[in-house]
């Protein structure tokens, strides 16, 4: 019996190996050590009817040490295949993945899609590209006979430090901001009062890397001390001391439903911080 070469076993094993189409509205930029943070929809498209088997599955797979924060939301967009169950968890690598099962195969080219994507990201990710892998039974066929053969992979978004950067957005009337792309809660909301823009101190401290430890409340008086920086603030009292220096600001910090409510630009800059304005947003950039 003459023995199969390996050249053409390789490329009878190709030819089980399913190449949907996979739409991404642009990669997204992943911050090391920083959780739930969301990636753009993924579609995933047969390249013909019938492709994706009854009973077989799909699994997306994440680089070590990034894992989905929850199970996104499926849907089916286009065409009649029928989806079963939709889990998410670590593989034996200690990869996150997200399981797909075929419930029922299609008549009709389908597309499926894949929202709400969230991830989180551990610190000692590499920088740079994260792929992420399709594999299972429904895209490589030979996965039965060789279990954990090797997928197809995507280039969904990219990893970066930024520990040494900070992006904060307070809106106006809007009791969230957002640091480096992560929704934050407040107790209370900017508002707007003389043409300015006033923000809690205590939250606009905190997104600029200030610690509960480094703020101090006392007898109408606010002291933030960041490394060499030191920033006194009065109650009514329109002088900023900024390392023993004094300063005049156009108003005064108030105390509104307990918290102490000031303009961003003067802690900001202070702080060596950037600030713009757009519309009722107060954008904050720190290197």
């Amino acid at each position: 019996m003459k023995r199969i070469s390996h050249k053409i076993l390789l490329l009878l094993l190709s030819l089980m190996l399913i190449f949907p189409s996979v739409g991404l509205a642009a990669t997204t930029t992943l911050l090391l050590g920083v959780q739930d943070q969301p990636l753009e929809d993924i579609q995933v498209s047969e390249p013909f009817a019938d492709t994706f088997k009854t009973g077989t599955y799909i699994t997306a797979t994440l680089p070590s040490g990034i894992v989905f924060s929850e199970t996104p939301t499926l849907e089916v967009i286009k065409g009649d295949i029928q989806i079963g169950a939709v889990s998410t968890g670590l593989d034996a690598n200690q990869k996150g993945y997200l399981r797909v099962e075929i419930k029922s195969s299609s008549s009709k080219a389908s597309t499926i899609k894949l929202s709400d994507i969230k991830v989180t990201v551990n610190r000692v990710v590499p920088t740079g590209p994260v792929n992420i892998e399709l594999a299972g039974t429904a895209i490589n066929q030979t996965d039965a006979l060789f279990p954990g053969s090797e997928g197809i992979k995507w280039h969904i978004a990219d990893v970066v430090d930024g520990t040494n950067k900070i992006n904060t957005v307070f809106t106006v009337n809007s009791n969230v901001f957002i640091k480096n792309g992560v929704n934050v809660q407040m107790d209370v909301a900017p508002y707007i009062s003389d043409g300015r823009v006033f923000v809690p101190v205590r939250y606009l401290a905190n997104s600029l890397g200030v610690t509960n430890d480094e703020l101090d409340f006392n007898n109408n008086q606010v002291i933030i001390n960041k490394g060499h920086i030191n920033i006194e603030l009065e109650i009514d009292n329109k002088v900023i001391k900024v390392n023993g220096q004094e300063s005049m600001m156009d108003v005064s910090p108030v105390i509104l439903d307990g918290r102490t409510m000031l303009p961003a630009r003067y802690i900001t800059e202070a702080l060596g911080g950037t600030i713009d304005y757009a519309d009722e947003n107060v954008v904050i950039n720190l290197n």
